[in-house]
């Protein structure tokens, strides 16, 4: 095995890389992306803003009612920052890149401790982590798992220390860790955690002692008491029907798939592929990964192979998937193969930056300007979209122009350029999707009506989509659209929101509000109109009188 520790690479540091690189699609998202996207992050601002109004800091809320799908770590963390800068919506967006720079600082961490001949491991495997396109995107999201991702690593980086050393400390950093993620994601923290516990026999480093069992069951055990705390807490508050849906139902529910997303057993395997975009383009990280999967396999080496390939496995085998599960299985796998290009220093020609080049140069600018051409009621390529191709095609030129060297010297330089790839991205795609995601205008009217008295309901489900947009304070009520029309009857006076695919028109029906959504509309009727008969609410997922399917 080569003991060369090659210097930093004299363009810039991993680290600086990584830093830079997150800042610059952070701030470049601040400004593109909308303020939030329906009806997740709508959601979620919506508990964090009925939270802070009410002043219950204990039970999350939405329109009126306990919820209790998520624990509230992320939930007062902005509350944090509205007490320090003002209610807003830009904190809860900062939120995701500033827990992904305290993930990849665990990580440079742990890398040092796993591999403490490659010193800039860890760091590499952050900046290879980081600038993937999928997680350089997500992170501009209002979103749990950039967040939990920050306290895996914590979790794991006490954990090697905990079976090393076996100082109290590290087992309380261990702990610790896992308790921030159960506060952030809930039960399913324990998946990434404790298999790496559980199986610490195949990767305990040669002559370092068995762990002292009763550290590691207190560890665990430590790991319970503040989000049981909480719990007990919230259930006091919510009654005992929310407490048992928070701790029972929520992990039943997502494993059956019956809070949605219930997919086939395989329906991971392409993801795998696109989340590791662009660096799965790259030969020259397959020439690494080939030469070194039987050193990584060693027990030294091994510790992130025994946290990902268990909860790969039980991902699969669980019923509800979303892609952004994978994020802590790739950031396990981003340190042997950080290790691994440096321990080779494989030659990088100009020819393998190529595919890499052509993902920024080509398919970003066309996706750019393509994408007006085919969005309902979006202008045509601008001034904007034309800054994002010149943007898109700096990355595509930096990455030949320097792309030749050592691989581990090389790939600062591709994730970078990669990152600027990504910010062209949001700056030539966003504003084309941001008109029908934007929710401020329909949300600032429902708040008008309700301040004047009028009841506000929703034909369908409502997820709180309105309430932070228009700092609401009183309930959207929801209505089926079966029960509409007899709804309308008994309040004669409200208006209903509703989407235009639920809603047939005739032409003297009068709209009170609308805006555009999801390339349709959002809109806003009278109840008088669905008494009067000039708009019929319509089930969409319901047949037509011939047979055919409408919406």
């Amino acid at each position: 095995m080569s003991q060369f520790r090659p210097q930093p690479s004299v363009f810039v540091t991993p680290f600086a890389a990584l830093l830079a690189g997150i800042a610059l699609v952070a701030l470049t998202g601040l400004w593109a992306r909308p303020f939030a996207f329906p009806v997740d992050e709508t959601r979620y601002l919506a508990v964090a803003w009925e939270m802070w109004w009410k002043g219950d800091f204990v039970l999350p809320w939405i329109n009126g009612h306990p919820y209790d799908h998520k624990p509230p770590l992320l939930f007062w963390l902005i509350h944090l920052g509205w007490s320090l800068f003002g209610v807003n919506d830009w904190w809860p967006r900062l939120i995701g890149p500033l827990a992904l720079v305290g993930a990849a600082a665990a990580l440079r961490q742990l890398g040092q401790r796993l591999y403490p001949q490659h010193a800039q491991a860890g760091s590499n495997a952050a900046l290879l982590l980081v600038s993937t396109t999928y997680l350089a995107i997500y992170q501009t999201g209002i979103m749990f798992d950039a967040l939990l991702l920050a306290t895996l690593c914590l979790a794991w980086l006490g954990l090697h220390a905990a079976v090393v050393d076996g100082r109290w400390r590290d087992w309380g950093l261990f702990a610790l860790g896992g308790a921030l993620g159960m506060l952030t994601k809930g039960p399913v923290t324990l998946l990434y955690v404790l298999p790496a516990l559980l199986f610490v026999r195949f990767w305990r480093p040669v002559g370092t002692a068995p762990i002292r069992t009763r550290r590691a069951v207190v560890a665990v055990i430590a790991m319970f008491i503040p989000v049981a705390l909480w719990a007990v807490a919230a259930g006091l508050q919510g009654g005992d029907q929310y407490f048992h849906d928070l701790v029972i139902g929520q992990t039943a529910h997502r494993v059956q798939g019956a809070m949605g997303h219930p997919r086939p057993f395989y329906w991971y395997a392409p993801f795998l592929f696109l989340l590791a975009l662009p660096w799965v383009l790259w030969w020259p990280l397959w020439q690494s990964l080939g030469r070194s999967w039987r050193h990584a396999a060693r027990k030294p080496y091994s510790m992130m192979i025994w946290v990902a390939l268990p909860a790969l496995i039980a991902l699969i085998l669980v019923s509800g998937k979303q892609v952004h599960y994978l994020i802590p299985i790739f950031a396990a796998l981003a340190l042997p193969m950080a290790a691994a290009l440096l321990r080779h220093e494989v030659p990088v020609t100009r020819w393998q930056v190529i595919p890499l080049a052509l993902l920024s140069g080509v398919l970003f600018p066309a996706l750019i300007l393509l994408l007006p051409t085919r969005w309902p009621g979006a202008q045509p390529p601008g001034t904007v979209h034309w800054v994002a191709v010149a943007m898109a095609l700096a990355s595509a030129v930096a990455m030949l122009a320097f792309g030749r060297g050592l691989a581990s010297r090389v790939a600062p330089r591709l994730a970078l350029a990669s990152l600027l790839a990504v910010a062209a991205l949001l700056v030539g795609v966003m504003p084309t999707l941001r008109g029908d995601y934007d929710l401020r205008s329909i949300a600032a009217f429902a708040a008008t009506q309700q301040a004047q008295g009028r009841t506000v309901a929703y034909v369908g489900i409502y997820q709180g989509e309105l309430h932070f947009a228009g700092r609401l304070r009183q309930r959207v009520e929801p209505v089926s659209a079966r029960h509409a029309l007899a709804w309308s009857v008994e309040h004669p006076q409200a208006v209903l929101m509703m989407r235009s695919k639920r809603v047939r028109l005739l032409p003297d029906a009068n709209v009170e509000a609308r805006t555009r959504y999801k390339r349709a509309e959002w809109l806003a009727i009278s109840a008088q109109e669905l008494i009067a008969g000039r708009a019929i609410v319509i089930d969409p997922s319901a047949p037509e009188p011939d047979g055919s399917a409408n919406g």
